[in-house]
Order: C-alpha cells, then structure tokens, then sequence
C-alpha cells in the first residue's frame, strides 16, 4: 500500500514539474512593430477568493491577476489567443471544479492603440472558468476605481 501511494506521489510530482515548467515567459513586441496596449481588470469574487488568474498570449505566460488588481501590457497587433487557467488552490468543490478552475481560451483582434478587458468567473456544475471580455474604456475606469 504504500509503494503504491509512493508511486502515485512521484507520477503526481512529475505532472507537476512538467505542467509548470512547459510556459514560456512573455516577450512585448520590437518597437517597430505596431502594438496594442492591453489593460485587464479583474473585479473582486467571493466564490474564487484563494485563485490567482494566470493569463497568457498566445501560450507564453504574461502575469498572474489577483482580487481587484490590474495588469497592463503591450502585444503586437492582429489576432492575438489569449488564455486564463488557475492551477490548485483552495476553493469550493463543484463551483470551481475542485480546487481549481477549468482553462479558458478565446482569440481577440487587437487593431486599435488601447484595448480594455475584464476577467469575470462563470461558475459551473463541474468546474467554472475565468472569462475574459473586452470592455470600453469607461467601463473600465467605473471598475478599476473601486
């Protein structure tokens, strides 16, 4: 019995080992290139209260967003995938799919000098996923004075 957890606890760690250490770190583009500044807001949510956002574009790690924080950044123009996944943490079992949240990815035209987003959490029966929104610049300003 516990070989088996021993084994079960070193296949666990290397996925572990292996998940965290496949993300690239963000490079912002050359200054002779057309970019975007992007502002990302995240509002505060009882229900996700321990979880970090960690965001990426186009699979290279930006930053992590916490409760009522900001991240700003600047990507080239275009088509541009972004992502948001949370890795374990301590949550509420079937709201945010035990301990941690399901990935979530969507692409977005960056083609204006300013682009504003919200990360919003949509909860589910098993798992909820952090979702980003493009949002106007008032909106914007409305939630990140709060």
């Amino acid at each position: 019995m516990i070989k088996c957890f021993r084994h079960f606890a070193l296949v666990f760690l290397f996925f572990i080992l292996v998940s965290c250490g496949s993300s690239s770190k963000y490079i912002e583009p050359s200054a002779n290139t057309l970019k975007s500044e992007v502002n990302i807001f995240r509002p505060s949510n009882p229900l996700v209260l321990t979880q970090g956002v960690e965001i990426a574009v186009n699979d290279a790690y930006v930053g992590k967003i916490w409760h009522d924080q900001t991240l700003k950044f600047n990507a080239s123009q275009g088509i541009q995938e972004f992502e948001t996944s949370v890795g374990l943490s301590i949550g509420l079992p079937n709201i945010t799919g035990f301990n941690g949240a399901r990935d979530y990815e969507t692409s977005f035209n960056l083609n204006k000098a300013q682009h504003y987003f919200k990360i919003i959490f949509k909860p589910a029966l098993l798992g909820g996923q952090h979702v980003i929104t493009e949002i106007d610049v008032n909106e914007y300003k409305a939630l990140s004075k709060k």
